[in-house]
């Protein structure tokens, strides 16, 4: 499952991923019998809202932590160029259930933007159809969200729509499933478009200089640090810090500590809601002139709360 933290009467912590909170919950359900709590798992894993586990500790963030204010500001953005609304086109994996992208179509709409097609992509070959159908949709342009996740089904994707000759100029995808380490794939079909991620490893800032530099020390300069290896690193690190702060490897102690204390991470001071999932800074990312990573071009300092009850 992951890397295990121990003391003398065992597993205090687990540093990994479970295909759910309920699985994990049973899993650890009646360990540790002496009064110390179940082990707590770290997940990096970027979440869907829904599951909230007491044992389990959401370092990753949820998906709608980077969607929410990402629409915002393209839909604030098209307001500033004069337009009246930002027609959008969803592509989604057959991993989202109709239940969230009616959800999500209800929030664009909020925002007073218009959702023109909403389409899952359930296999590379039919990636070329889908383009065509965007196209006639919105002939005059507008925002693709593409919420895949798998990247040979997200190049094949924006490969359709440059075969179709669909710029990004007035074609910008917003990609939200996409990792760092999958630049090296989709290559220059990225240029110009947008990617939302919690982290991104061209920050500035001094903790984020720190981590680049233990990584590329221990793993080499061309390793591919994406905003899960980032989230696997700040698990850690509060990990430690709460058992400092609380005195003990006890789970419910150590949970306090981190729902009262700041959580210092290489992406920025955050917060650990009661829910177990950490708040996130919003930050919308492209393609840099090498091609070789994405920087940032626009971000919000403001920590994003997670909303358990949306996506």
């Amino acid at each position: 499952m992951g890397t295990f933290a121990l003391d003398d009467q065992g597993v205090v912590a687990i540093f990994g991923r479970s295909p759910s909170d309920k699985s994990y919950q049973s899993a650890v359900s009646g360990t540790r019998a002496a009064g110390s709590g179940a082990p707590l798992l770290f997940s990096p894993s970027r979440s869907m809202a829904g599951e909230c586990s007491e044992q389990v500790v959401h370092m990753g963030g949820l998906v709608n932590q980077q969607l929410s204010p990402a629409l915002k500001y393209f839909s604030r953005r098209s307001r500033s160029a004069g337009r009246s609304t930002m027609s959008f086109y969803i592509v989604s994996p057959p991993s989202w259930s109709q239940s969230s992208l009616t959800a999500l179509e209800a929030h664009i709409k909020s925002l007073g933007d218009e959702v023109v097609g909403s389409e899952t992509l359930r296999s590379t070959a039919a990636a070329a159809t889908l383009a065509k159908n965007i196209q006639n949709a919105m002939p005059a342009g507008g925002m693709v969200l593409s919420l895949l996740e798998d990247v040979e089904m997200s190049v094949a994707f924006m490969q359709a729509m440059r075969d179709r000759q669909m710029p990004a100029g007035a074609f910008p995808v917003l990609l939200t499933g996409i990792l760092e380490s999958d630049i090296g794939k989709c290559g220059d079909l990225l240029q110009n478009h947008f990617a939302s991620l919690p982290y991104f490893p061209s920050l500035g800032t001094p903790d984020n200089t720190l981590f680049l530099g233990l990584m590329q020390e221990w793993y080499g300069v061309d390793y591919a640090i994406t905003d899960q290896v980032e989230a696997g690193f700040a698990s850690v690190m509060a990990w430690t810090a709460a058992v400092k702060h609380a005195k003990s490897f006890t789970s419910r102690p150590v949970l306090k500590a981190l729902w009262t204390e700041p959580v210092q991470t290489p992406s920025g001071v955050l917060s650990l809601s009661g829910s177990n999932y950490i708040s996130t800074i919003f930050r919308l990312g492209t393609l840099n002139g090498r091609g070789t990573g994405f920087r940032v071009v626009a971000e919000d300092a403001a920590e994003v709360k997670p909303d358990v009850f949306w996506l």
